[in-house]
């Protein structure tokens, strides 16, 4: 079961987790999902809610804030609150390998320090949504 995935535009995801497999070695628990030119919105929407669908917990990694794959991750995260999924967009490859480390390998009680950790460091141009701790 996956506990990350890289969505974005073209080859960019699959890119990522390769440099990812390069860094960190296995990547099994790392899925990608791709918009590419050829795919309509509609049929990117229903790949991911499918995803989404069947999982809890995933940290959905977006290439970056505002694009299509994003706001579609964001509406979807929003709307599957009980999945607990948390996405984040716009991050540097330095911290993606982080927060790789942090949902493949910490306790789930340390991963969400760590996350707003590594979001201060990486500034504004990064977008987080958290699941809400409450539900």
């Amino acid at each position: 079961m996956a506990k990350i995935l890289l969505i974005g535009h073209g080859s960019f995801p699959e890119g990522v987790k390769s440099a990812l497999s390069m860094l960190i070695g296995k990547t099994d628990s790392i899925e990608v999902l791709a918009f590419s030119k050829l795919d309509e919105l509609s049929l990117f929407e229903k790949k991911l809610e499918e995803i989404l669908n069947h999982q809890t917990g995933l940290l959905i990694y977006a290439d970056f804030t505002g694009g299509a794959p994003q706001q579609i991750a964001a509406r979807k995260v929003k709307e599957l609150k009980s999945h607990h999924h948390s996405l984040i967009s716009g991050a540097s490859l330095h911290t993606l390998l982080e927060l790789s480390l942090l949902f493949l390998y910490e306790k789930s009680s340390e991963v969400s320090a760590g996350l707003d950790r590594l979001i201060k460091l990486e500034g504004s141009n990064c977008l987080l949504i958290l699941p809400d701790q409450n539900e």
